[in-house]
């Protein structure tokens, strides 16, 4: 598919050419018609030569007014509709009637403009066909750019356009113009033009001298000074420079697509990647939509045989009872009845016998230890025991006795109370399968007879 095409404004007729990627062109010329006409046979002609829609619209010279501002007066002013209306003075059109482009080298700021309601129909009449018009710039800007690209004119040569009897003067700058005139006719003025040129600048000047066709004549040698002119067809140079812009490697020297003449749609130019993603976007949907769907199928079936299983348990359990609507309610119910009437001996264990502790605690206390108990409790097995010693070591034979016969004491904590009397607390659990140990053979009931008496 071709790179793009450049329609060029030429007199009373438009001329539609074309590049592709190996440089071949296609050209058209396309006679006088309405704006709806002529972005029609544009769209007709790429579909036909199968090349991409898109292109750079270049107005003739005399459709374009140049300037170059006073620096003093745009100092530091950047901004394109404040510049529009410095450039005014210049102009013979108002400035809300014309779009502007400017460029600044070396402090000298100069601009290029073309009136709005010339152009503006048929910028909007291409768009409005599918054609996506890059860029509007003059053709004979885009020519001298692409000379200059081409180091065929480089900064302070004045390029000297004929065509169609009518002569353009473009003194050239690094990426912009310095000065441009448009003379209508090859002899006096065109000396005039030329000589004033030549006093504002360097007279030695270089002039490159370039005709569209052979000219019979010697009017623009004698007018220029350099013999006859080097012949070469100004669209096909305009074609070369546009190239340049519709492969990303340059930028128009003075891009007039701004303002009104704006593109309507910014994001045209990208509308196959949004349709393309929004096509995305949409499957996506779909699929998920298909796979939430197929996920609730997937579920209600597993549902469904979950309470199937559970009317088959109901069934068996209950043979003789209807399958009741809130089975699940019943099932909890039923087992609520279950845990109720469950015997738990073999799940609760069964608390320690407080009498059989007891037995235990009075069969292990020695004879040898001298000792008055303030405080017995008895929980669940656990022994607690307040009492009142001679001296701190009697605490620790109470609990080596009573561990000898099946309790599980802590070390005891002891406190001074007075001079002859020391407090303890014995804190211990009763195992019962441990089997007591009587060492001395006395009974529980003589022990507590001594530890009365003592």
């Amino acid at each position: 598919m071709s790179i793009g095409c450049l329609l060029i404004k030429n007199r009373d007729t438009w001329r539609l050419l074309c590049i592709n990627s190996t440089g071949e062109v296609q050209t058209q010329t396309i006679g006088d018609c309405n704006v709806d006409e002529l972005a029609q046979q544009v769209r007709q002609l790429t579909a036909t030569w199968n090349v991409k829609q898109r292109v750079i619209v270049a107005p003739d010279a005399a459709s374009a007014y140049f300037a170059a501002l006073d620096s003093d007066a745009v100092a530091g002013i950047r901004d394109r509709k404040t510049l529009t209306f410095e450039m005014e003075g210049s102009l013979p059109i108002d400035a809300e009637s014309a779009v502007a482009d400017f460029a600044e080298e070396d402090g000298c700021v100069t601009g290029v403009a073309i009136e709005v309601e010339r152009w503006a129909p048929l910028v909007d009449a291409l768009d409005d066909a599918g054609v996506l018009v890059e860029a509007v710039s003059p053709w004979p800007i885009l020519a001298t750019a692409a000379l200059v690209a081409e180091d065929k004119a480089t900064d302070g040569d004045l390029v000297v356009w004929n065509h169609d009897g009518e002569t353009d003067l473009l003194l050239v700058g690094t990426r912009n113009l310095r000065g441009w005139r448009h003379v209508f006719d090859n002899g006096i003025r065109l000396q005039q033009e030329l000589a004033a040129i030549q006093s504002a600048n360097d007279p030695d000047i270089r002039i490159l001298s370039f005709a569209d066709t052979s000219i019979d004549d010697d009017s623009l040698a004698d007018a220029t000074g350099l013999g006859s002119p080097t012949i070469e067809p100004m669209d096909q140079v305009a074609l070369r420079g546009a190239s340049l812009v519709l492969q990303g490697r340059d930028t128009p020297w003075y891009d007039l697509r701004r303002g009104r003449l704006a593109e309507k749609d910014p994001l045209r130019m990208y509308r196959g990647s949004l349709r393309g993603l929004l096509v995305s976007a949409v499957v996506l949907l779909v699929v998920a939509i298909a796979a939430s769907y197929w996920r609730q199928s997937v579920f209600q079936a597993e549902i469904a045989r979950v309470q199937q299983q559970q009317r088959e348990l109901f069934e068996e359990a209950f043979p003789d009872a209807r399958v009741p609507a809130a089975l699940l309610s019943r099932f909890r119910s039923e087992h609520r009845k279950a845990l109720a009437s469950r015997s738990t001996g073999g799940n609760v264990p069964t608390p320690q016998s407080a009498l059989r502790v007891l037995d235990s605690f009075l069969s292990g206390l020695p004879a040898d230890v001298r000792f008055r108990i303030t405080q017995v409790a008895v929980t669940d097995g656990e022994l607690r025991v307040d009492v009142q010693l001679r001296n701190h070591d009697s605490a620790g034979k109470l609990a080596a006795a009573l561990e000898r016969v099946g309790f599980s004491m802590l070390p005891p904590g002891t406190e001074q109370i007075d001079a002859t009397t020391v407090a303890s607390q014995l804190q211990g659990e009763f195992l019962p399968t441990v089997t007591t140990d009587n060492t001395d053979g006395r009974t529980p009931d003589s022990k507590v007879d001594q530890r009365g008496s003592s």
